[in-house]
């Protein structure tokens, strides 16, 4: 995958068990192929944001932000302080094993690994534009499934009208903020274009 030319690479740890080597050795490929690994890790773990970042990750997504507060939580868990409280560790791939000066990983860390929230509910939605405005969150995921499952009703229309205003809605809010929507696409045109006209910058196929 990274050889074929993208800028960027989604490692699943939410819905796949990846707490052991093979997260590593993903990463390990997406710098030998100089593809930015962005994984997605539990919400409920604050202490995997730590150990992603310091194994490799280019980025991380944290599901199921559904405040302001959430994303507050998430910043904190990802970065050093004064941003967060994040631990500090440079023996590490990411610290260069301590090659990098204590002072470079920490400017570094807080500086350059991508942040994204997925909106997937209807709450997360109503504050779309609070959660995406944290400081330190740099891009928003929208997650169709969940948030159909959210929106509680079998009317299929009215969960398709609802959930592509739901993307809209968070590309809008992306857009007055000056952050970025990450959304899966087909490899057609015509589909391609429709989302980047809709707001969508970080193209995922």
């Amino acid at each position: 995958a990274g050889y074929a030319g993208i800028d960027f690479i989604r490692i699943d740890t939410e819905h796949a068990w990846r707490r052991d080597e093979s997260l590593e050795n993903m990463l390990r490929a997406a710098t030998v192929a100089d593809v930015v690994p962005i994984v997605r890790i539990d919400r409920d773990d604050p202490y995997l944001a730590r150990k992603a970042l310091e194994v490799g990750a280019g980025g991380l997504i944290v599901p199921h932000v559904s405040s302001a507060a959430d994303a507050g939580d998430v910043v904190a868990a990802a970065k050093f302080p004064p941003l967060g409280r994040r631990g500090i560790g440079s023996l590490s791939p990411s610290g260069e094993w301590g090659r990098r000066s204590r002072e470079e990983w920490v400017a570094w860390s807080n500086s350059e690994p991508l942040l994204g929230v997925m909106i997937e509910s209807v709450e997360a939605l109503s504050a779309v534009t609070e959660i995406l405005a944290v400081d330190g969150v740099d891009f928003a995921v929208f997650g169709p499934g969940d948030f159909a499952m959210s929106i509680g009703s079998d009317d299929q229309a009215l969960i398709k009208a609802k959930t592509e205003d739901g993307l809209a809605r968070t590309c809008a809010a992306a857009r007055s903020l000056g952050k970025h929507v990450m959304e899966g696409v087909g490899l057609k045109d015509e589909e391609i274009r429709a989302r980047v006209a809709l707001g969508v910058t970080m193209l995922e196929f």
